[in-house]
């Protein structure tokens, strides 16, 4: 038994002196991808953002400043954008402005000397909003314990939809971009003689900034007939003097949808990224550099670039919703809706922006 006991340690410490940590020699590379994204929309001045890729131990965004950048449409017509600052480049003259039928190129010089251009992209038509529309149903939200143990429950809400059509022959693409304001209101100091209403709001983004989708051919029309937004989850008020799984808190919720319509690369740009991010129930999950991107450097083929130029056209839709249960909900399309509202809270009479259902 002892000599089994001194052959057994003797090769556990052959094992363990045989480990090295590896670090691949990529990760101390020197060298840095441009990364160049650019945007220009329908009645919109464009804007191009440039910078580098960071390496793996860095953690400041390198921005690139100095380069020459420019957008040409089919007239050729020339909008010159210079640098602003952190790598953001804007129009010199504002006179500049997305229209819907021409053509756009996007071409940038680095201070290194190198020439970056993208594929041509056509302004289309502004998407057509059919619909926004939702179905009451229990979702599943995973939270954790402190003991980083999963708890899987059902919770209420909404799934909201929209649905677009369009009389085009062929397919059309399109990039969604939904942000959600939820407010909701309680009673501070119920029982006494000055109860003080309190009227709270939140703002967040639902879903991806790269979500998109294409049309099928339906009656000769090219349709997306259901598209998902996300969801919206119901709260109960934990400090109801009733049961709180029958006190649901008075929530509204305000989407607001812009649909981009797009070209079909952008689509391919876009669908490649949502690939590489949400690869969970795929066994190989695919490489960085299956992202496609429509820019190419013209003065060296074989270098690297990633990024993309997007022209679009644009559609919004305002609509509230409330939760009522889950067969039915109240809704209200509006005409219009404050951008950008940021968190906050407000007592004794809502804002001007607050929608009552």
């Amino acid at each position: 038994m002892n000599k089994i006991l001194g052959i057994f340690i003797v090769l556990m410490m052959f094992l363990t002196s045989c480990k090295e940590v590896y670090f691949p020699d990529d990760l101390y590379s020197p060298d840095s991808i441009p990364v160049i994204q650019g945007f220009i929309s329908e009645g919109s001045s464009p804007k191009v953002t440039l910078s580098r890729t960071l390496g793996y131990y860095e953690n400041t965004v390198n921005f690139i400043s100095g380069a020459s950048v420019y957008i040409e449409d089919d007239l050729n017509n020339i909008c010159e954008l210079e640098d602003q600052s952190n790598g953001v480049y804007l129009p010199v003259i504002d006179d500049f402005k997305g229209t819907a039928g021409r053509t756009y190129t996007l071409h940038v010089k680095t201070p290194d000397g190198l020439e970056y251009g993208s594929l041509p992209q056509y302004i289309h038509d502004n998407p057509v909003i059919d619909s926004m529309f939702a179905d009451p149903k229990t979702n599943i939200r995973i939270s954790y314990n402190k003991e980083s143990d999963p708890i899987i429950s059902d919770v209420e809400g909404l799934f909201v939809y929209t649905a677009l059509s369009n009389n085009d022959d062929s397919t059309r693409y399109y990039r969604f971009n939904t942000s959600v304001v939820q407010e909701f209101q309680y009673i501070l100091n119920p029982n006494s003689f000055f109860p003080i209403t309190v009227y709270q709001w939140k703002s967040w983004e639902l879903g991806q900034f790269y979500n998109s989708d294409l049309s099928v051919t339906i009656n000769g029309r090219q349709v997306v007939p259901k598209y998902e937004l996300g969801y919206l989850q119901y709260f109960y008020d934990p400090f109801s003097s009733n049961n709180s799984s029958t006190a649901p808190l008075p929530i509204a919720w305000i989407v607001s949808l812009r649909i981009y319509s797009i070209s079909s690369d952008m689509y391919d740009y876009y669908n490649s990224i949502d690939q590489q991010l949400n690869s969970d129930t795929e066994m190989f999950s695919p490489i960085p550099s299956q992202v496609k991107s429509n820019i190419h450097c013209v003065t060296d083929p074989n270098k690297m670039v990633v990024g993309a130029f997007e022209a679009s056209s644009v559609s919004v839709i305002y609509k509230a919703f409330r939760f009522i249960d889950l067969e039915k909900y109240r809704s209200k399309l509006l005409s219009n809706f404050p951008e950008d509202i940021v968190d906050g809270s407000q007592r004794d009479f809502p804002p001007n922006f607050w929608v009552i259902l």
